[in-house]
């Protein structure tokens, strides 16, 4: 049997690029003998605990993390009773398959409302897997791990490693799938080109690995997640559909893997690291726009804005000189209420609830008075009219940077993926050049010792090359410069709407403050009508 060190371990067809959907993230992979992977390895992890694997040779400790909230393994009916017991059972799974290319196992991890206590999400997520997948025929194998970030912001979330091959009624593993033989319109084999045998098809057994599966089983998380939410009082909602599905062009973020995610957790930063805090910096002004666009459709169908009672006193004071053509012309409406304004507040009062408030992290120059009269000088804002209309242009300045993004996000994933995949490229080179020196048995004996650092190299130097310009060598610099050109047009855009998300809360704000106004002034009046009332009774 082959023998590796646990450092060694790469887990190349796992890197996939996770993004978050709504407030659930999900991630799908299959673990595969040929990356580098071990079932016995997953199923330590996400247990965490210490599993010898019989195939490798070696003992996975990874008790380290103390973070698990609670594990298992669930079984079908007719499954062995001893596979109970996780190392027996994936042990068996490593056994029963020959291929160096095997596919071992299904990983499947999402995140869990972290409001949920230890009981709840066992007994909630035990019930999802069975009905998911143990009663289809899998074993299931989870673990569920409450985790921290550097901020101390938890993350609840679960792990389920999931066997690919059914299991036969007397307890031994099954074919995945089966050979059919191509049929003419007569019910006869067709030869094949060689002439040797006839044209055959794949049919699988069962279908787990059936397309759209991964959706499914999404879309059955969501529901139990929205259901037991309900259930418990808990007003948040989970949406399955992927952001993509859903037209917001988010940015998956790289892979970190382990020698960054190293340095990360020690606080050094990294290449892979520093990519992913602009991924999550676009990201974040990606749904900031998505926001705003969504909040002000809801603002516009309100209609035009109205400071009635502003209106009403100016019109009972100033209705018998209107007649008179010596008075001067009134101001213009949103003037006048500005004035109103400045004279009771030097500052307006930003509050969470005004709209779009929330969306900034930074509230205090949102309520800065002269900075809300340059902005309705500078766009001549006069009538509340002219706020409507400005508002609705904002709504296409903001549709515009939403399109603009919807095209860069192609181009930042691009390059974003082929820095990673240069340094993959560069971390496997070095085996390379040193296999390219050997000759004869050397060689042969080099190539089988090193057959997957050898393969990821020849991965990872075909990705980068897709994405150079034809007959140009691969280079990095080249790869950095257009990713510099992605991040300056990025800039660009968060400059634009940056600042018509500032006039826009702080639009909102001056009218916010205009309705406490507007309800003390009323609150007033009343006082002061039955004041006069009991003034009156007590002179009658």
């Amino acid at each position: 049997m082959p023998t590796k060190s646990a450092s060694a371990t790469r887990y190349v067809v796992g890197k996939e690029r996770t993004v978050k959907n709504g407030t659930i993230s999900s991630r799908a992979s299959i673990v595969q003998r040929s990356k580098g992977q071990s079932a016995v390895e997953q199923s330590a992890y996400i247990s965490r605990t210490s599993l010898y694997s019989d195939y490798y040779g070696m003992t996975y400790n990874r008790t380290a993390k103390e973070d698990l909230v609670g594990a298992g393994v669930l079984l079908p009916e007719h499954a062995p009773p001893e596979f109970a017991d996780r190392a027996v059972l994936w042990n068996s799974v490593e056994k029963n398959e020959k291929a160096k290319n095997a596919q071992l196992a299904r990983s499947l991890k999402y995140s869990l409302p972290n409001e949920w206590d230890e009981a709840t999400a066992r007994q909630v997520m035990e019930r999802f897997i069975k009905e998911q997948f143990v009663d289809k025929g899998m074993c299931a194998d989870y673990g569920i791990h409450r985790s921290y970030n550097d901020k101390g912001q938890p993350n609840l979330h679960i792990h389920i490693l999931l066997t690919l091959r059914p299991l036969n009624e007397d307890g031994t593993w099954g074919a995945k799938s089966r050979k059919e033989y191509v049929l003419d319109a007569d019910g006869n084999r067709i030869p094949n080109a060689s002439g040797k045998g006839y044209k055959s098809r794949k049919v699988n057994v069962i279908d787990w690995n059936e397309k759209g599966k991964a959706k499914e089983w999404r879309n059955a998380i969501a529901e139990v997640i929205n259901a037991t939410n309900e259930k418990a009082g808990i007003a948040e909602r989970v949406d399955p559909r992927s952001y993509k599905d859903r037209g917001i062009p988010l940015i998956p973020t790289i892979h970190l893997g382990e020698r960054a995610s190293a340095l990360e957790r020690k606080g050094i930063r990294t290449e892979r690291g520093n990519i992913n805090r602009t991924i999550e910096k676009y990201n974040a002004m990606i749904m900031k726009i998505y926001g705003f666009i969504s909040e002000l459709k809801e603002e516009l169908k309100k209609g035009v804005f109205r400071f009635v009672f502003e209106r009403k006193n100016r019109t009972e004071k100033d209705g018998n000189q209107s007649i008179n053509p010596s008075v001067p012309k009134q101001k213009p409406e949103v003037q006048t209420a500005l004035e109103m304004l400045q004279k009771q507040r030097s500052e307006m009062v930003v509050r969470p609830i005004f709209p779009y408030v929330q969306r900034f992290k930074d509230k205090r120059l949102l309520g800065n008075v002269e900075l809300l009269a340059k902005l309705l000088d500078t766009n001549h804002l006069e009538t509340w009219e002219d706020v409507r209309a400005f508002e609705e242009k904002q709504t296409e300045v903001l549709e515009n940077c939403r399109a603009e993004l919807s095209e860069l996000s192609v181009r930042y994933e691009k390059w974003t993926q082929a820095v990673s995949d240069y340094d993959d490229y560069k971390q496997y080179q070095p085996v390379m050049k040193e296999y390219q020196a050997l000759n004869g048995l050397r060689k042969n004996s080099f190539k089988k010792k090193h057959e997957t650092e050898l393969e990821n190299y020849a991965i990872y130097r075909d990705r980068v090359k897709a994405v150079m310009p034809e007959n140009m060598k691969i280079s990095k610099p080249y790869i950095d410069k257009q990713l510099a050109e992605v991040l300056v047009q990025q800039e660009q855009i968060q400059r634009n709407s940056s600042r018509v998300a500032t006039d826009l809360a702080r639009l909102s704000v001056f009218k916010g403050n205009l309705r406490e106004m507007e309800a003390q002034q009323r609150a007033d009046e009343q006082a002061r009508e039955q004041n006069r009332d009991k003034k009156h009774e007590n002179t009658i």
